[in-house]
């Protein structure tokens, strides 16, 4: 497959909204954050669509975000759903590449001058973008609505049996309904398998969903627990994902199961300090 941001020469440094929002605040988190992937070696850091999302609607994220985003290269990712249409039509052979990112650098200099402080403002004011914000708005809501009932049917009305049979029976069921829910693909279409494969993000919710809900029956399902598992389905296409805690345990423990995201450096906050 032929990714072009990944042929930039850059490194994608991914943070989770709660990440973006503390490096800004505490100065020796931030040093030690670029002595260890240093900006002069093309570590560039990125966030997903989704975190714009949260940090435009949380007070608590905003101002140490935007502060972050006038200062530092940023790039905002694409992530499921967006992610996988893109991942469709190039497995359809509708286009032979495609661009997880949608947004390039902003926090850069200029001809000597710094980018506007108010840079993300200016961003959120555009039309485009507060369309887009409402439209992930409405999908949060939905999927957060679908997923919970999921958590329900599968774990919390039942008794929950780790067994490796009933793990690859929800991934399966859970892949074939967002095939045909999200992506109109007919319930009775037989998916080949190596196809399906390269539908990266979903298989990176599948087994998210799976390991943050299904696995632990007794966790009650957060709106919140929907957006993480969301940022998460974008981690194929970067170099390193920093994250709390439940996250990374997730990630690594798919990429102990899978070859989903071999080679993915993962490092919680508490790692980073």
């Amino acid at each position: 497959m032929n990714y072009s941001p990944l042929k930039s020469g850059y490194k994608y440094v991914y943070l989770d909204t709660n990440v973006a929002s503390d490096l800004i605040k505490d100065e020796h988190l931030f040093n030690n954050f670029l002595k260890k992937f240093p900006v002069n070696e093309k570590f560039t850091f990125a966030v997903s669509t989704y975190t714009l999302y949260e940090a435009s609607k949380s007070k608590k994220y905003y101002n140490s975000f935007k502060r972050m985003y006038s200062v530092l290269p940023c790039f905002i990712l694409r992530s499921y759903f967006p992610l996988s249409s893109l991942e469709l039509d190039f497995v359809s052979g509708i286009s032979n590449q495609f661009d997880p990112f949608i947004l390039a650098p902003v926090g850069i200099e200029i001809e000597g001058k710094k980018m506007d402080p108010n840079s993300l403002d200016l961003l959120l004011s555009n039309a485009s973008t507060k369309a887009s914000l409402k439209n992930i708005e409405f999908n949060v809501q939905n999927l957060f609505s679908e997923y919970g009932s999921f958590a329900s049917s599968w774990g919390l009305s039942s008794t929950f049996k780790s067994s490796n049979q009933k793990k690859k029976k929800f991934l399966y069921d859970f892949e074939r309904y967002e095939l045909h829910k999200r992506m109109h693909v007919p319930l009775n279409l037989k998916i080949d398998k190596k196809k399906l494969a390269h539908f990266k993000s979903l298989k990176i919710l599948s087994n998210v969903i799976y390991y943050k809900f299904i696995s632990n029956p007794t966790r009650k399902v957060s709106i919140n627990d929907v957006v993480d598992a969301l940022i998460m389905t974008t981690c194929p296409y970067v170099d390193s994902f920093i994250s709390e805690r439940n996250s990374i345990e997730i990630l690594r423990t798919i990429q102990r199961n899978t070859n989903l995201i071999n080679g993915l450096n993962l490092m919680t906050l508490s790692e980073l300090r």
